[in-house]
């Protein structure tokens, strides 16, 4: 035992004298020194203490320096290429399959709309007058024949019965004037049938059968004129003059007059039908126009009109 050890043992049995505990201090400070008694037996061995709690981590030490990189080994040398094997002999080509049947016919699609009416084309021009060709020379003036002398004034006959008075003549007056403004197909051997009366006086017109009818016997003038396009629809499209015909239909179906178009027209193409004639009919007879064509044809406003007709009475 140290000195410093001593000593605070020392001071701390000054006040406890009659104390056992301090007694063993003495002992154990050499303060009184008795005989040594024997050796008393080990006495038991006392429990084991709790675990005191774990101390905490110490702080982790400096990471040491990244060993130098090994060097790389060298690359062996490569083996030999071995020899191509020999090529396997080629397939034989498998047959043909049949050939499928042919897929049916699909339908035909619907005819398209009709694109509009073109405009008209200018009116070409007017050509030169001619020159006048020279003017003959002026015969002579004949003699004048002598005078002869007058002879003597007979007496003046008596006045005559006056005759019976003839049969009232017809009016001359009867006149009718038709038209159109739409765009009318009409197809081959149908009558044409313009849709408008202007004028009827006498001559009447049914639009519902394209007729109209005279009043009374006599000699009639007629004129008209048609704006029309072709309706050809055949593969080949060949062009054809369209023509319309004026007939009697009653009280017998006769040929009164034919007209056409100048050119012959191809599909969708356009020409004016005119044609004008003088005509003896009976009274209550009737009349139409119809398509003479080779194929249907329609009825193109110009401008206004497709159509018109006119018909006067005139002996």
């Amino acid at each position: 035992m140290n000195q410093e050890n001593y000593d605070r043992l020392r001071d701390k049995c000054k006040d406890c004298k009659d104390s056992c505990l301090c007694e063993v201090v003495r002992c154990l400070v050499n303060d009184c020194t008795g005989p040594t008694g024997p050796c008393g037996c080990t006495g038991p061995t006392g429990p084991k203490g709790a675990t005191g709690p774990t101390g905490a981590t110490g702080m982790q030490g400096p990471i040491g320096p990244t060993g130098a990189t090994g060097a790389t080994g060298a690359t062996g040398m490569q083996g030999p290429t071995g020899p191509t094997g020999a090529t396997g002999a080629t397939g034989t080509t498998g047959m043909q399959g049949p050939t499928g049947p042919t897929g049916a016919t699909g339908a035909t699609g619907a005819t398209g709309m009709q694109g509009p009416t073109g405009p008209t084309g200018a009116t070409g021009a007017t050509g030169a007058t001619g020159m006048q060709g020279p003017t003959g020379p002026t015969g002579a003036t004949g003699a004048t024949g002598a005078t002869g002398m007058q002879g003597p004034t007979g007496p003046t006959g008596a006045t005559g019965a006056t005759g019976a008075t003839g049969p009232s003549g017809g009016s001359f007056n009867a006149t009718a004037m038709v038209h159109d403004e739409s765009n009318a197909i009409v197809p081959v051997n149908e009558a044409v049938k313009p849709t408008i009366t202007n004028l009827s006086n006498g001559i009447t017109y049914d639009p519902t059968t394209g007729e109209f009818m005279v009043p009374q016997t006599g000699q009639y003038l007629i004129n008209w004129w048609f704006n029309v396009r072709s309706k050809n629809t055949n593969t080949e499209c060949e062009p054809v003059a369209l023509g319309i015909e004026l007939h009697q239909t009653t009280p017998g179906f006769n040929l009164i007059a034919h007209s056409s178009t100048h050119n012959r027209l191809s599909c969708c193409d356009t020409g004016t039908i005119s044609g004008n004639a003088l005509f003896a009919a009976n009274a209550n007879d009737k009349f139409r126009f119809v398509n003479t064509s080779q194929t249907d044809f329609q009825l193109v406003p110009n401008d206004r009109y497709s159509a018109s007709f006119s018909v006067t009475r005139i002996n």
